[in-house]
């Protein structure tokens, strides 16, 4: 019986965090469009007179695979300096 109390509550406990996990990853993707993204990026490296590894389409030369939503979901908003494909792992820098 106390078994399954604890199971109960561990199973409760999962769906909880599965659910705020999700929740809060659509509102991190959500906050930020891929135009915004890609203006925060370009922004970044001019004013600070950074080279722009990321390709300015924001597709990758080298898998073809747009790599912005990938960055989004993972919480960049543009304000980190891009060196490499995260699908890929690609290296913008050679």
């Amino acid at each position: 019986m106390i078994f399954l109390a604890g199971f109960g509550i561990a199973l409760y406990l999962t769906i909880l965090m599965v659910i705020l996990t999700r929740v809060w990853r659509g509102k991190m993707e959500s906050k930020i469009t891929r135009d915004q993204f890609l203006k925060n990026q370009r922004e970044r490296c001019n004013k600070n007179n950074y080279p722009h590894f990321m390709p300015a389409s924001g597709v990758c030369y080298r898998c073809k695979k747009d790599i912005v939503p990938k960055l989004i979901s993972k919480g960049n908003d543009g304000n980190l300096l891009v060196t490499g494909c995260p699908l890929c792992h690609a290296s913008y820098c050679a």
